[in-house]
């Protein structure tokens, strides 16, 4: 079960479960292995291709990894959202959720 920093259990939503995870973690794999991919092929095949499957997986990694918005998913019904901290505005307006 995923609990917020805050201490209050997350729910679903859809159905209200409090059966819920985290996801996006296959996304990391994913930057992890791109990464090492063009290590390799820097290293052993040509320099020029490897630097660029390098910057192509830090910049995938730059897109993807925000610690503000966080996909959560129910375990239970299958819904998916985003768990956005609420950010408050410059002009101390109400507080804004993206």
């Amino acid at each position: 079960m995923f609990f917020p920093q805050d201490g209050e259990a997350q729910k679903c939503p859809r159905c209200g479960s409090e059966n819920v995870a985290r996801t996006g973690y296959t996304l990391a794999i994913a930057a992890t292995m791109l990464l090492w991919f063009g290590i390799y092929i820097m290293i052993f095949i040509t320099p020029l291709a490897g630097m660029a499957m390098i910057v192509l997986g830090v910049l995938f990694i730059l897109r993807v990894a925000n610690p503000d918005r966080k996909k959560t998913r129910c375990r239970r019904c299958g819904h998916s959202w985003f768990n956005a901290k609420p950010q408050t505005g410059g002009d101390g307006g109400p507080e804004k959720t993206f």
